[in-house]
């Protein structure tokens, strides 16, 4: 028999509700198997994998519980292994962070670890730890960035050797801020380094405090805001034996960005994204490495923004690649030669090859029978489906079949397939298939034990329409034993950021049970895909260009109002609303310019004012700040602080180095001067996420707390079943 869920199902210690993960997933050269990083069944550590399509089962490669140095245990966070498998980087502990709860920052302790003489030693015997290691592609090499710097160390003898100079802590080689923080890449030859040198020194810098030391101690975090001066980029070459760096001459502006990098199938040559810093243009060039002299491909641009993903494919057998493009209004692939000549569209239509957010949807070819293999959304944008097509635009065909979201990982080959499919009632399960979607061997099945014993709720999905004649993706829950005849408040668990989307028949996790739990608790909780979310085309999206709050909020309220009229929602008491991040900023719009129809509200780190919030995301949907102030003000909640009529709680970490806490620091300002009562609270050394020991827990309660105070459902009034 079924049971309430409760916050400690969610949140406790041993709770885990995403299922089994192949992390690291990486196919061997000869496509017969893969290689994975997997839980051990002991519980103590991660283990590398190795699954073969003709054994069907997985044998551990290299077990944690094998690993030490220095007499202490080295855990495997990641790895890389060499193309004959018989070495393995293993990515060890983080470099100690800041603070307690956050994420480590990108220095680790890198292992070389050779499987045939069960051999482990330190990368490098310089204390401190490395950034972004990578093994060269034929394994005899490592490179990796230091203070600023990249070196490289001989695989074999241990021999270290620095390449670049003049790095430091503002001048930064092999990376790459804004768009990729890792930002090298070997040569097919494995004798060339292709990198990025980003210059911060002009970068204004902002404060992580620790206030838990005698003294406060001033963690700076160089972060570029709208409308300041940004970061600077340079891209080159630099020769492993020689140390000789090839300046790729892309333009004397300075100002831009370069989102993508990678080498052509020719070693002598490099694919290279140019971005300018508004986002309204980007190029395409070929360069040489040898002359640092640049061939102008392709250029895409739109007055608004132009969409960068990692969908730049170059086919091995013939002078050709894979593109992708949103000039049509809906994002597709295109074949091009290597003079920039445009041989066809691949796929059309008014649907999209990708789902939002996601850089990677050309899983990749079979280039033996002329097959690309991608994600899309081709049938309902609520779902993520795997298809194939020809190069020539021919035999467009869907190979997933149960309902629901897809992801995949493509053989070198282009034969098999590595898949994994969950949907809101199931977590995600793995299997591997021939790419006609023939089933060889189901991986892991997805089931979690724990899950069958709690009342889960009625999901279901619904369309809501805004009076303009636009239709709008929703998903309800409703309460177990929900009775038509009786009346429930509504919670809106909002997002509602640019092309993203919520409204999806995916598992959604340990927070998604956060919502089906307040459904137990007798409300209705109802997530909406807002104008501007993702998966419905460019022009969807764009109706939140240069309006990030007001479209969420307006489209928000006018839902409110749509599901009022339903007989069995309660909207004497207002509808409540709770969101982090955009989904803050939606919030806390909602509970002051739309505090006629929402009347409490949970903001979690809420990005509240984009001229506080980083360059390059606040400039790509609003442009500078110095040309539209008024549409920065307009989108920002403190202005509006004087609507506020309900009940309003402000979260954020004190230690986020994404949306900022002065963000949420000048609305309660604001509301202060305003003379609104509100609440608030900080969590100290949290990051964005809000996360950490005990913390999710601690947040979670008081925010259904927060609820069953101020618009408590008739089931709340009688008991707590939590």
């Amino acid at each position: 028999m079924s049971r309430p869920i409760n916050l400690e199902d969610i949140f406790g210690t041993d709770a885990d509700w995403e299922g089994r993960k192949l992390e690291g997933l990486s196919w061997l050269a000869d496509s017969s198997g893969f290689l994975y990083l997997g839980q051990g069944s002991n519980g103590n550590g991660k283990n590398i994998y190795k699954e073969t399509i003709d054994d069907q089962r997985p044998r551990c490669l290299v077990s944690a519980r094998s690993l030490s140095a220095d007499g202490k245990a080295i855990p495997i966070n990641g790895f890389q292994a060499s193309a004959d498998g018989s070495l393995f980087l293993i990515e060890g502990s983080s470099a100690t962070p800041r603070f307690k709860y956050v994420t480590p920052p990108p220095d680790r302790h890198y292992y070389l670890y050779d499987l045939h003489d069960d051999y482990l030693r330190p990368l490098s015997g310089i204390c401190g730890g490395q950034r972004y290691a990578k093994l060269s592609p034929d394994g005899k090499r490592v490179a990796f960035v230091r203070s600023g710097n990249i070196f490289v160390v001989d695989a074999r003898s241990g021999l270290e050797k620095q390449l670049t100079r003049d790095g430091d802590e503002d001048v930064l080689y092999g990376e790459n801020r804004g768009y990729d923080e890792d930002g090298w890449i070997w040569s097919p030859t494995g004798d060339r380094i292709l990198f990025v040198r980003t210059d911060q020194r002009e970068v204004g810098s902002a404060p992580l405090v620790d206030y838990l030391s005698p003294y406060p101690t001033v963690h700076w975090l160089k972060y570029p805001k709208a409308g300041t001066t940004n970061w600077r980029f340079r891209v080159g070459v630099i020769g492993v034996e020689t140390g000789e760096t090839t300046w790729l001459n892309l333009g004397s502006d300075t100002d831009v960005y370069f989102p993508r990098l990678q080498w052509m199938n020719d070693p002598d040559w490099v694919a290279v994204q140019r971005l300018n810093r508004l986002q309204t243009r980007l190029d395409l060039y070929f360069v040489n490495v040898d002359t640092g002299e640049p061939r102008p491909i392709l250029s895409e641009t739109d007055p608004r923004w132009v969409r960068v993903d990692d969908d730049l494919i170059f086919l091995e057998h013939s002078e050709r690649f894979l593109w992708t493009s949103e000039r049509s209004g809906f994002k597709h692939a295109y074949l091009y030669d290597l003079d920039g000549r445009l041989l066809n569209q691949v796929t059309r239509g008014d649907w999209e090859i990708s789902a939002a957010r996601a850089p990677s949807a050309l899983l990749g070819l079979d280039e033996q029978v002329g097959k690309l293999f991608f994600k899309a959304k081709r049938e309902d944008p609520r779902e993520d489906h795997l298809y194939s097509i020809g190069l020539d635009g021919s035999g467009l065909e869907r190979l997933s079949e149960a309902s629901g979201w897809h992801d995949g990982s493509l053989s070198p080959d282009g034969k098999y397939l590595v898949v994994t499919h969950s949907d809101t009632e199931n977590p995600p399960s793995t299997s591997l298939r021939r790419n006609d979607w023939e089933l060889i061997y189901t991986i892991d099945d997805g089931t979690l034990p724990a899950l069958e014993e709690l009342d889960m709720g009625k999901l279901e999905f619904l369309t809501i329409p805004l009076e303009s004649g636009i239709e709008l993706g929703a998903m309800m829950i409703k309460p177990v034993d929900f009775d038509p005849d009786e009346i429930y408040p509504v919670i809106f668990s909002s997002y509602g950021g640019i092309s993203s989307q919520k409204v999806v028949d995916r598992w959604g996790g340990a927070r998604g049970l956060w919502d089906r739990m307040m459904a137990g608790s007798g409300y209705i909780v109802v997530t909406l895909d807002n104008r501007g979310t993702g998966g419905r085309g460019k022009e969807f999206e764009a109706h939140m260009f240069h309006s990030i709050g007001t479209v969420p909020v307006v489209d928000h309220v006018e839902a409110a109002k749509y599901l009022a009229q339903l007989p069995y929602i309660d909207d004497e008491v207002g509808f409540g609303i709770y969101g982090g991040s955009a989904g803050g900023l939606l919030a806390s719009l909602a509970l002051t310019r739309g505090s006629d129809v929402f009347k409490t509200g949970v903001a979690l780190a809420s990005a509240t004012n984009n001229w506080m919030y980083q360059s390059f995301w606040a400039e790509r949907y609003l442009d500078m700040p110095q040309d539209n102030h008024d549409v920065y003000l307009r989108e920002s909640v403190a202005p509006y602080a004087e609507l506020l009529r309900g009940k309003l709680l402000l979260v954020h970490g004190m230690a986020d180095d994404n949306v900022q806490l002065q963000t949420s620091i000048e609305v309660a300002e604001a509301l202060q001067d305003a003379g609104k009562q509100f609440d608030m609270m900080y969590y100290h050394g949290r990051e964005h996420r809000i996360a950490g020991g005990n913390t999710e827990l601690h947040l979670y309660a008081m925010i259904r707390d927060y609820f069953f105070r101020h618009m408590p459902s008739e089931r709340v009034g009688d008991s707590n079943p939590n």
